[in-house]
């Protein structure tokens, strides 16, 4: 049976930026550029940064490496490894233009593995008897 309390098997390997709070970099999600005001304190940490000249809260600064990422991991993955919400990791790999449920090769793995699991399981219930 499947251990689904551990967390998701990262396919890649993502080094945060080097960049230092106060920096100005360029977020690929929000196509702007934006001031890094601090880090997560999440198991993959990462520089939040909020627009320059904008109101508004701050949010993770999307770099090239976080780009693959979303291209790569699955939403379950990226949710875990970045400390997001699953809406986040929907309106990102919207952006991105990842396309359907399964439209990555961390999905797709993480739906096989799933899969696998269940055609093991012994099954409990049985039919109706008329």
């Amino acid at each position: 049976m499947a251990d689904y309390s551990s967390p998701p098997h990262l396919l890649g390997s993502y080094a945060p930026p080097a960049v230092r709070k106060g920096d100005r970099v360029w977020c690929r999600y929000r196509r702007l550029r934006c001031r890094v005001t601090s880090w997560t304190d999440a198991p993959l940490t990462w520089p939040r940064c909020q627009p320059i000249g904008l109101r508004g809260g701050s949010g993770l600064r999307v770099s090239v490496a976080l780009q693959q990422a979303v291209l790569t991991e699955s939403a379950a993955t990226l949710a875990h490894g970045w400390g997001l919400s699953e809406t986040t990791a929907r309106e990102w790999r919207r952006r991105f233009k990842v396309g359907g449920h399964a439209g990555t090769p961390g999905t797709r793995a993480s739906q096989r593995k799933a899969s696998l699991a269940g055609r093991w399981r012994p099954r409990t219930c049985r039919s109706p008897t008329r």
